[in-house]
């Protein structure tokens, strides 16, 4: 595994369907996937690509409820991705496809 730089979905409407939360629709705006993304108190212990091309993501926080962190993303990021994910004892996973442009007057949420 080499550290990296971390996968932007293609910005626009997708479809993420996540174990935890059931279907939705996000509208994306191109930035890494929070998910993936530092969070504030939350110091990033490991970023890679891995050999089989999916980044992961493993974080420690100081505080709060959740003390680790860690999420798995792979795929091209323009058509379709997934997800596994872990945020203290809760796990998820989540696979997302691309839908089209955002409809107009709908803001990015960038939050799955």
């Amino acid at each position: 595994m080499s550290e990296t730089a971390l996968p932007h979905p293609r910005a626009g409407l997708w479809e993420w369907d996540s174990r935890a939360a059931g279907r939705r629709q996000l509208c994306l705006s191109g930035q890494v996937l929070s998910v993936l993304a530092k969070r504030p108190g939350c110091p990033v212990r490991r970023r890679v690509k891995a050999t089989d091309g999916s980044y992961v993501v493993q974080a420690d926080c100081a505080d709060g409820p959740v003390r680790r962190t860690w999420a798995r993303a792979q795929g091209d990021f323009s058509s379709a991705f997934s997800a596994d994910i872990q945020l203290g004892d809760v796990t998820d996973h989540a696979d997302a496809r691309y839908l089209g442009p955002c409809p107009a007057g709908r803001h990015p949420d960038d939050q799955p």
